[in-house]
């Protein structure tokens, strides 16, 4: 028997790579998708962070501790 040889043609050869491509632009895309989530959720967690910061310096929230020891101190009679 004899065995047959595939020999690539220019076409085969073009088409592997245009599929090699979109395989790598596939995953490039989902990556960068991924990565701008990253970004987005860091973002607002140091927006958040920040104006909780900012509100805490303007005295418009008190920290827990401050909030137990009013209560406390609520609790016991003073002011």
């Amino acid at each position: 028997m004899e065995s047959l040889q595939v020999i690539p043609t220019q076409i085969d050869v073009i088409l592997s790579h245009q599929l090699r491509d979109k395989h790598e632009m596939g995953i490039q895309s989902r990556f960068n998708s991924f990565q701008l989530g990253i970004q987005e959720r860091l973002s607002r967690d140091a927006h958040k962070q920040l104006e909780n910061s900012m509100s805490y310096l303007r005295g418009t929230t008190t920290p827990v501790k401050a909030k137990k020891s009013l209560l406390l101190n609520f609790l016991k009679g003073g002011k």
